[in-house]
């Protein structure tokens, strides 16, 4: 079994294992402090830092509020998705 992970050094972090998210939060330049792969490689958590600023962003995501350039926004799946496989 691997080394089991420490939740408290990544406290006041957001979290989330929503790809979507996770694309959007570093498209707006969030910075990724690490991610976390469970279950078989089948969930992958991402950690990011300011928790209140990701926050709301997300729930301006939510309620349609983001505006947010389309290219940029897939070259960041792209890049989580490498983040997720890799």
């Amino acid at each position: 079994m691997g080394e089991e992970f420490d939740t408290t050094k990544y406290e006041g972090t957001y979290r989330t294992k929503d790809f979507y998210i996770a694309s959007l939060l570093y498209t707006l330049g969030f910075r990724l402090d690490h991610k976390e792969k469970v279950e078989g490689d089948k969930i992958c958590y991402f950690y990011f830092s300011d928790l209140e600023g990701c926050a709301k962003k997300v729930d301006e995501y939510f309620k349609n509020q983001i505006l947010i350039d389309p290219k940029i926004f897939v070259d960041s799946m792209r890049t989580i998705k490498t983040m997720i496989y890799n």
